[in-house]
């Protein structure tokens, strides 16, 4: 139950942090901005109070998120605190953008008993709203020493984020002092975790599903160059892959009207699995980042300035550990379309063989590799017609694989099997043993492949329905290709 005292409270909070933020110049226009992968973990089932539908439209051009939207970052804030929520309708007042409308709010309520501490609830609900695909828009922050506001935006829609304590009403503290010199114990601390979200009616909807620009670097490069420009709001995407451990700097230098413009630019950093690494404001300083997996990770460059920005991005990914230099195996051709994840290849510890292309039939588009894994001495890829493809079947063209072992004879990886009872062998150029295995068959047909064994590490290259000859043709051409 929401007293008035924590009314007051929260009202206060607010008005202190709408001073501060008068600081800050003229007003912005909207800002939009994508939405990302969402999560997919299942809600905790908290007590709630259900949004009542208003007997009239609200006024303004700011209006409640839908109910099943509210509901949803409801459910999550309660699955992250592990407490109840209440959702109501409420006054919102965007003072970055000079509107007001009515915006949904939930709230949880509790003592110190049950959150750790303002920066910790803070930190906890900024992550959990992140991965759902908001973005932090630090405009709307501020607070003071029991409290404190932030922002967030996801394509036309706005939420706003208060978290804070007051001292309960039997709880006397000095008016001549500060808060924070008050002895207030956890049990007397009264939490108010207030979020108010709502979509700007007044601004057309973003696009939200961006199409990335695949970072490509050059033979022997570590870092790589982009440029652009983004109208208010706007936003474009980027794309690299990566292997697991490496590091990446990012360089951002935004200007509007020719002068440089800080805070003009919101980046945000996330895995293909939907794992956030970074989000927020980036101008020359720059950020540093490590990648905990192999995979493909996404760049967001969005714009929060008020009116068009040009950017120029640089993007360092230190070079991979030189295992060339004396390797009995590397391509001496590197298929374009493989340029961009070289560098995980080879920090899986297997040297790669590749063939210098990969021929398609007639009509088709390059294939583009999709990697399952690089890591711990193992690589496996899918061969696929397209980025969006994953490994999907309608759209697989075949595989690879690269795996150390320490036998003679060929082993299963993590995504591809090698049946013994199937495999037929037979030789390869250089005189190279390898297991053939024929494509079977029904309402779609997996891969024809062939697995074999050079110095230590076992190679697999695969066509779908393919050949025989077609699948020892591609592997010969990956034997011809990489070993010196």
């Amino acid at each position: 139950m929401i007293t008035p005292k924590m009314l007051r409270y929260a009202v206060g909070v607010a008005l202190l942090i709408l001073l501060l933020a008068g600081c800050g110049g003229a007003p912005s226009a909207p800002t939009t901005a994508p939405t990302l992968i969402p999560p997919t973990d299942a809600p905790l089932s908290p007590t709630a109070t259900a949004m009542p539908a208003p007997t009239a439209a609200a006024e303004g051009e700011l209006q409640p998120l839908s109910a099943a939207e509210c509901s949803g970052l409801a459910d999550s804030m309660a699955q992250t605190l592990g407490m109840p929520y209440e959702i109501a309708q409420a006054p919102f007042d965007d003072h970055v953008n000079q509107k007001t409308g009515t915006g949904c709010q939930i709230t949880i309520t509790g003592t110190g008993l049950d959150f750790e501490s303002v920066q910790v609830v803070l930190n906890g609900l900024r992550r959990t709203i992140q991965t759902q695909g908001w973005y932090e828009d630090f405009r709307y922050g501020g607070g003071g020493p029991t409290g404190e506001l932030t922002g967030f935006r996801q394509a036309k829609k706005i939420c706003r984020l208060l978290v804070g304590w007051e001292p309960s009403e039997d709880v006397e503290c000095p008016a001549d002092q500060p808060i924070f010199m008050c002895d207030v114990p956890p049990e007397k601390q009264i939490y108010s975790v207030v979020l108010n979200c709502v979509q700007d009616t007044g601004v057309a909807a973003a696009q939200s599903d961006l199409e990335p620009t695949r970072i490509q670097f050059a033979p022997g490069a570590i870092s790589a160059h982009a440029e652009g420009s983004l109208d208010v709001g706007g936003a474009d995407r980027y794309v690299l892959s990566v292997a697991a451990g490496q590091e990446m700097t990012l360089n951002l230098s935004p200007t509007l009207a020719g002068q440089p413009a800080e805070m003009s630019t919101i980046v945000t950093i996330w895995g293909a699995d939907g794992s956030l690494l970074s989000s927020g404001y980036i101008d020359a300083a720059g950020w540093t980042t490590g990648f905990p997996s192999a995979q493909d990770y996404y760049i967001d460059v969005v714009s929060a300035a008020p009116g068009q920005i040009a950017y120029s991005m640089e993007v360092i990914v230190p070079p991979a550990p030189d295992i060339s230099e004396g390797a009995a195996v590397m391509p001496r051709q590197v298929p374009p379309e493989f340029q961009p994840i070289m560098q995980a290849l080879v920090l899986s510890g297997v040297p790669p063989m590749l063939p210098p292309e990969f021929p398609t039939g007639e009509g088709l588009p390059p294939v583009h590799p999709y990697v399952y894994l690089a890591d711990d001495g193992e690589y496996d890829i899918s061969l696929d017609f397209g980025a969006d493809c994953q490994g999907a079947g309608a759209c697989h063209h075949g595989s690879l694989a690269g795996k150390q072992v320490d036998s003679d004879e060929p082993v299963s990886t993590q995504h591809f099997e090698f049946d013994a009872e199937r495999a037929k062998m037979v030789t390869l150029t250089r005189g190279i043993a390898g297991y053939f295995i024929e494509s079977q068959c029904g309402a779609n047909c997996d891969d024809a492949k062939v697995f074999w064994i050079y110095d230590g590490f076992q190679y697999m290259v695969g066509l779908k329905g393919g050949e025989q000859s077609a699948v020892l043709d591609l592997a010969n051409a990956a034997i011809e290709n990489s070993i010196q």
